[in-house]
């Protein structure tokens, strides 16, 4: 299974619905991680077909859940926004809660930074912003596989005006 993941989308959704046009077919879930949770409302209404999950950022006031646990093919990921975790100044906070709820993957955003690596067995990702990046990399969206075999990878790709390159591939 294939997951869509974005991220601090801001009030802008052009360069989701970009991304989401050119891959159709390619994913069977998207995910949201926040900060704008309006976007993720307006996409999942324009693609009912697809499950989406999302979750709430520091500047979503009313809306979804902190955070969720969701369950493919016996893996566990852990998704949230990442501000209640301080991922600003480390991911200590963020990697404990993902492991104390067993999680196989951990994907937030909040940072605006792209970032891949495996502790200990645990995928911690974050798909950089599909709006506004910051940090070394430009704008940018991820993929998350979970085979039926147990095998889960993710890559973040960096959005090019001829569809994307990889930043982080495993």
């Amino acid at each position: 299974m294939d997951l869509l993941i974005f991220s601090d989308s801001h009030g802008r959704i052009g360069n989701m619905v970009d991304v989401m046009e050119r891959l159709y077919g390619r994913y069977n879930t998207v995910i949201h991680l926040g900060d704008n949770e309006r976007d993720a409302k307006r996409m999942e209404q324009a693609y009912p077909s697809v499950p989406f999950y999302a979750v709430a950022g520091n500047c979503d006031f009313n809306g979804e859940e902190k955070f969720k646990l969701i369950e493919i093919y016996g893996k566990r990921i852990f998704i949230t926004h990442g501000h209640e975790y301080g991922v600003k100044s480390g991911f200590g906070k963020l990697k404990q809660a993902a492991a104390k709820n067993k999680a196989d993957a951990c994907l937030f955003g909040h940072t605006h930074e792209a970032h891949y690596e495996r502790v200990d067995g645990m995928i911690i990702m974050n798909p950089g912003s599909i709006e506004y990046p910051r940090g070394r990399h430009g704008t940018s969206y991820a993929m998350l596989t979970v085979s039926t075999s147990g095998d889960i990878r993710g890559n973040v790709i960096e959005l090019t005006k001829n569809g994307g390159k990889p930043i982080y591939m495993h």
